[in-house]
């Protein structure tokens, strides 16, 4: 009986391991999605930030601007 409950303990404790990667491997896919995405909302900002700062130099096409904008909005 002593070595079923040890079995039964090392199966419980590998099922908690198991789900504790899965878990720790989802957050690492979210938190990359997130930073990516903030860095892509960065760039987006900055873009816009830089065409409002000189417009002479920098003129973006009004299908670049709406992108831009939309994006900012998401």
């Amino acid at each position: 009986m002593a070595v079923d409950l040890e079995n039964f303990a090392a199966m419980i404790g590998e099922e908690v391991a198991r789900v504790q990667k899965a878990e720790r491997e989802d957050i690492e896919r979210q938190f990359e999605l997130m930073r990516r995405a903030l860095e892509v909302q960065a760039s987006r900002i900055a873009d816009l930030e830089a065409s409002v700062a000189a417009p002479s130099e920098r003129s973006l096409a009004p299908e670049r601007t709406a992108s831009l904008l939309a994006g900012r909005a998401e």
